[in-house]
């Protein structure tokens, strides 16, 4: 990304400004003149990033408030409007202002403001692809980032690699996993107690189910089975008189022949009671009578024999499947069935929503697991300690790189896995605390600007503009002598890009006494630029 122009007009002390960075090249000072403090502090000098910032971003590095943004003065018409280039984009212009407040973007002389300034903002974040602390950490330098890196504790500095590396999104992300975790247990606890409640109820309707055996039984019209046993009951009544018939035609037939069996014969007898002389006798008229009896009965006999048999089968035929008896008996359990139904359709119900609830709790129970890994990944313990292993050479190399230029090879550091550092002196080991205060900057300058350059990288940011404000704070003349080779060092290496120096310090100064110069001077509270190759 190119910051090509920047317009300010009523921001801070600024009543109007505009500077063309395509004007400049290499290491560029930023002096400032206070004429009211007589002085160079508060000239405004910070307040060119902190306007590009603000016109990209819609917040300054300061915390400021809208009464201090706009300049006092002319407490209206506050805006910042820049142009910027970006590869694959194309020219981009974004104007933003207070009072009125506005935010309009043009890419390629088109407008794609959107329908809000949240939704332009994160437009705009999107095509530049990087967001505030990206873009701090990437291009500016100096008194908004003056922590003592040794100093702090193992957490603090990956705290700090995560600022640098803008992982506040890899954290909100392990927030928003939190979040989901969070809602997944509580939902897990509904659906138990939801399951819990159905398997309860499931257990009180099982007890009103009329059970396997107590199936529905297909009866037959009531009235055919009482017109069956009716007839089977009129039936067995003839048998039986028949048989009555039957047993008293036999006894007969037994006289018969019992008296056919005598013959014909003629006997005198004595009474045995009254001693008198009888005579008894069959003739042959009647012997003959007799036997035709006896033919007569026994042919009489038969059929009725005939009549029980038929009457018998007839009974057989006329027997339901079912007695009266037993269709009450059934006729009770299929009402009782069709009772229950409602408890056989609710307890089967249940069993599919128990079945459902099963289903749903497995799969939070999945996601839960799901959430707990990636809870993990998103923690320090995951993928910050991962970067760290990662880009440790590459840290500690560009660490070193500095601080070989800063120190003029005097010291050296690296870094283990858990960022413990280990600091050499000439050759020998040494602890950051018995450092002096000149050298512990020039320590902690190196590894904040190997951490910016590790960033700048990350972040695609690729701006042309790097600012430097007030890094040569504490230290002495060789020190300074350093930095100054530092600064050229990283003009070097990135030939394509701006340093813009804000320095306080008389020697640093001196030493790009021959390199452009940007004058912020301040008089009566408004500020102007002055100097070579700045406009207005």
């Amino acid at each position: 990304m190119q910051i090509q122009k920047v317009k300010i007009n009523n921001f801070y002390s600024f009543k109007e400004a505009e500077i063309d960075f395509s004007n400049y090249n290499g290491v560029v000072r930023i002096t400032g003149i206070n004429k009211d403090s007589a002085g160079s502090n508060g000239a405004g000098k910070s307040t060119i990033f902190e306007a590009i910032t603000w016109g990209i971003f819609g917040k300054t590095i300061r915390k400021s408030t809208e009464d201090a943004l706009v300049n006092f003065k002319y407490n209206t018409n506050c805006f910042v409007e820049l142009e910027l280039h970006k590869n694959g984009v194309g020219d981009i212009k974004i104007y933003r202002s207070k009072r009125p407040t506005s935010l309009t973007l043009m890419i390629n002389g088109e407008a794609h403001t959107k329908a809000n300034a949240t939704e332009t903002q994160k437009y705009i974040e999107q095509i530049i692809e990087s967001d505030y602390k990206s873009f701090l950490a990437a291009i500016v330098f100096g008194q908004h980032s003056d922590t003592s890196f040794l100093e702090c504790s193992p957490e603090e500095k990956r705290a700090i690699i995560r600022n640098c590396f803008n992982l506040d999104d890899l954290f909100s992300k392990r927030n928003a996993v939190k979040e989901i975790k969070s809602a997944v247990t509580a939902e897990m606890k509904v659906f138990d107690a939801l399951q819990k409640s159905t398997q309860e109820e499931m257990l009180k309707v099982e007890k009103l189910l009329p059970g396997n055996k107590y199936k529905l039984v297909d009866l037959p019209p009531l009235d055919d089975v009482l017109e069956a046993e009716r007839k089977i009951s009129e039936r067995k009544t003839k048998v039986l008189s028949a048989n009555n018939e039957i047993s008293k035609l036999k006894k007969d037939i037994q006289k018969l022949n019992q008296t056919i069996s005598k013959g014909v014969y003629e006997e005198n007898s004595e009474c045995p009671i009254c001693k008198s002389d009888y005579t008894t006798s069959q003739s042959d008229e009647q012997l003959k009578e007799a036997i035709q009896n006896r033919k007569d009965l026994s042919a009489a006999l038969e059929d009725l024999n005939f009549k029980v048999q038929t009457m018998l089968q007839e009974v057989e035929d006329l027997k339901p499947k079912y007695t009266s008896s037993e269709w009450a008996k059934y006729n009770e359990k299929n009402n009782l069935i069709k009772q229950s139904e409602y408890h056989v359709n609710r307890y089967n119900e249940l069993k599919e929503k128990n079945t459902e609830q099963q289903e749903k709790l497995k799969a939070l129970d999945q996601k839960l697991e799901i959430m707990k890994f990636w809870e993990k990944a998103f923690s320090e313990q995951g993928m910050i300690k991962y970067l760290i292993r990662n880009i440790l050479d590459y840290f500690n190399l560009k660490c070193n790189e500095f601080l070989s230029i800063l120190s003029v090879g005097q010291f050296k550091i690296s870094f283990s896995d858990e960022l413990i550092e280990t600091i050499s002196n000439n050759g020998a080991e040494t602890k950051y605390i018995s450092l002096s205060g000149g050298e512990k900057r020039k320590v902690n300058l190196a590894i904040m600007l190997a951490l910016q350059d590790l960033s700048s990288k990350i972040s695609k940011i690729d701006c042309n503009l790097i600012f430097f404000d007030e890094v040569s704070d504490n230290i002495d003349d060789l020190g300074i002598e350093a930095v100054y080779n530092l600064l050229n060092t990283l003009r070097n290496q990135y030939t394509n890009k701006v340093i813009l120096l804000i320095t306080h310090n008389n020697h640093l100064s001196s030493l790009f006494s021959e390199s452009q110069e940007i004058t912020v001077v301040k008089n009566k509270g408004i500020s102007k630029i002055y100097g070579n190759q700045a406009t207005k």
